[in-house]
């Protein structure tokens, strides 16, 4: 017997606000039948978005957060082709590079001559730092909205 003010965490999952038909079946599987289950869906780990080094002085294949000063745009002479954009730090130069990316929406996310903070995961290539696909890119004042530690769920 459980008192009255339970009731609630034991009501089916479709019945919170935005877990239509279509979605219950998926929740269902992946937390369980009830509301309370939702409780012990737990983070399985966490990205740690704190390192924010000069490029000079950073670790190689971490996740990393830099403030930088966009330079230069190389659009893709083919399609097939990566874009190509380059920033820099007071100490060094990264590129950072997307796969199949279409129109001007890579020109006005990173303007040139301009700071922006991006976050995501640093390493080597060809002797140079790349950056492929940052997670989060805003400009330099709103570098703060980037989350620090981000929980990571299963599936």
């Amino acid at each position: 017997m459980r008192t009255a003010i339970l009731f609630p965490l034991f009501v089916p999952i479709a019945s919170l606000k935005g877990i239509g038909p279509r979605m219950t079946p998926l929740y269902k599987r992946l937390v369980g039948e009830h509301v309370v289950n939702l409780l012990w869906h737990l983070p399985s780990g966490v990205i740690d978005r704190s390192y924010m080094p000069k490029l000079k002085y950073a670790d190689r294949d971490r996740i990393a957060t830099l403030i930088l000063t966009i330079v230069e745009h190389s659009p893709p002479k083919k399609p097939k082709l990566p874009y190509r954009i380059v920033g820099i730090d007071d100490t060094d130069q990264v590129v950072i590079t997307y796969f199949n990316v279409k129109g001007d929406y890579l020109s006005n996310l990173y303007p040139t001559n301009r700071k922006v903070a991006v976050s995501g995961f640093l390493e080597r290539y060809k002797a140079n730092w790349a950056m492929n696909h940052p997670d989060y890119v805003v400009p330099a004042e709103r570098a703060a909205e980037i989350p620090r530690f981000e929980p990571v769920y299963p599936m």
